[in-house]
């Protein structure tokens, strides 16, 4: 049987037309409240009104036939994050049409004016058993079912899909979980890290929307493997951080996408300047400050989210894989009882990293007493972790937990700051930690092609202390003026008078510092 779905032009255009002013309605309110997470709310709601009403004109022609025919959002649009250049995903379901005709230019009904109107529509159609066994076989469509959304349709339909969709994922969640994690890293080294490059991905890179992402699709399988609708999981001060850092990339991922008239996740310097101009307040001085406030809170944002991510990930997994029980009430526990840390850096040193300890620091580092982080026993292993040249991760995750701020206060001021200039790409701090690593590996493998100078002075024997010192504070004057070397040299004395160091690893660290510049 041919089927015709023929309708009236006008009415189309009316629709469109609406939906046209509903975009121009959000744009608006973005750019007077800049909230991201708003906006993608209101884009995605502008989307499902046009499809709903296509969808009901269909019903009305077909008299009723679409009652088989589920209309589902998927990916960022079936999460409510839809930027404004963002692909529309749908999943049609149907429940086997004997007709594939009807089917079908139902179904184009609905795309054809998302096509005109400019999207990029991914789509794909099942039955409903089909639904049920592809999800199965593939875990991006697994995925998708986790994101899946109800735009229109029958209810009844689509909660039996999710159902059995559901009881799957009981089953294989352990697996489920493992292909998400391990799909995750494979991205990260195909991007090479560049979450704390100059010019970063504010979709994929490292602690951004992507990790986020992640962290709800384990929230969710979390969900499903305990039977319950609602997530107990995470702490109010951890939805607040998540949340908080979810509204900066999506406001940021928005203004991306006005200023270029297209889907756009680098944010690149010319478009950190517009954005920041937009956003920081117009009576700053100087020409980069506000660049500087805006990169500082995104890489602020990203290392938060990227230390969250790497925590709550390998409880959730853990919690999957073993089926532990209330896993989520450890959080509350002696959360006020801060004798651990002396005994956390000891095994943190020692290779023995405890998950549940690093999700206590970073929900209470902020007020936990710089004391506890500047008894002999801390400090002691404190070092030993900026030395041994086998510990070459330690650093960093103690600097992504906040914990090297707390020992030096002044390096909380490199923290997140963006260098803009031709010698650096990283942040300050992640530029100290690297170029730490990197002694490290000279130390390790003094052989090492690249490094064969290095290698051979580091052989000899002298006291190698005042370098690590050295290395690791030679900018912690960054961002205070000019001539941060010499500002530098006498932080550093006042630093390593803290650190208990004696007078001669004070006068070579420090003068190494003041002369870093003759070793570039």
């Amino acid at each position: 049987m041919n089927v015709e779905l023929k309708t009236n032009k006008k009415e189309i255009q009316r629709l469109t037309k609406t939906f046209k002013v509903n975009q121009l309605k959000i744009k608006k309110i973005f750019l007077k409240k800049k909230n991201g997470v708003v906006s993608c709310k209101l884009n995605s709601k502008n989307v499902d009104f046009l499809i709903s009403e296509l969808y009901k004109k269909i019903n009305k022609k077909l008299n009723g036939i679409t009652k088989n025919l589920i209309v589902c959002a998927v990916g960022g649009y079936g999460r409510k994050q839809l930027a404004p250049y963002s692909d529309i995903d749908l999943l049609f379901i149907h429940n086997d049409f004997e007709n594939n005709d009807i089917l079908e230019k139902s179904i184009q009904f609905i795309l054809y004016p998302l096509w005109d109107l400019g999207f990029n529509v991914g789509h794909a159609t099942r039955s409903i058993k089909q639904a049920s066994e592809f999800s199965k076989k593939d875990h991006t469509v697994r995925t998708s079912m986790l994101d899946a959304r109800l735009i229109c349709g029958s209810k009844t339909h689509f909660e039996k899909v999710i159902k059995v969709f559901k009881k799957d994922v009981t089953k294989k969640s352990k697996t489920f979980f493992k292909e998400k994690i391990l799909e995750r890293e494979r991205k990260l080294l195909d991007i090479n890290f560049n979450f704390i490059r100059n010019e970063p991905d504010i979709k994929q890179s490292a602690g951004s929307i992507r990790d986020i992402n992640l962290i709800f699709w384990g929230l969710k399988i979390f969900c499903i493997v305990q039977n319950s609708e609602e997530e107990e999981f995470l702490t109010k001060n951890e939805k607040k951080k998540l949340t908080k850092s979810l509204n900066f990339f999506l406001t940021i991922r928005c203004f991306l996408h006005y200023l270029s008239n297209r889907s756009n996740d680098k944010l690149s310097f010319d478009y950190q300047k517009m954005i920041a101009d937009r956003i920081q307040r117009k009576s700053l001085k100087s020409v980069n400050s506000s660049v500087e406030i805006l990169m500082n809170k995104y890489f602020y944002h990203t290392r938060s989210t990227k230390s969250f991510a790497q925590i709550v990930i390998k409880i959730i997994y853990e919690y999957i894989a073993n089926k532990a029980h209330k896993i989520s009430s450890k959080i509350n526990a002696n959360v006020n009882n801060y004798s651990f840390i002396e005994d956390f850096i000891e095994n943190f040193y020692r290779g023995k990293i405890s998950i549940f300890y690093q999700r206590i620091l970073f929900e209470k580092i902020n007020l936990i007493p710089q004391s506890f982080f500047v008894t002999k026993k801390f400090l002691r292993f404190f070092k030993k972790s900026l030395i041994s040249s086998n510990k070459k991760e330690t650093l960093l995750l103690l600097n992504d937990l906040g914990i090297i701020s707390k020992v030096i206060p002044d390096f909380s001021k490199i923290v997140s700051q963006t260098q803009f200039d031709r010698f650096h790409s990283l942040t300050v701090d992640q530029h100290t930690l690297r170029a730490i690593n990197i002694l490290k590996d000279i130390k390790l493998n003094p052989k090492k092609k690249g490094y064969e100078l290095a290698g051979k002075i580091f052989k000899k024997k002298f006291d190698k202390k005042p370098l690590f010192y050295a290395t690791l504070l030679h900018d912690i004057a960054k961002g205070r003026g000019g001539k941060h070397e010499s500002l530098g040299s006498a932080i550093s004395k006042k630093i390593l008078k803290k650190l208990n160091e004696d007078e001669a690893t004070i006068k070579k660290g420090s003068w190494l510092v003041e002369n870093h510049f003759l070793l570039s």
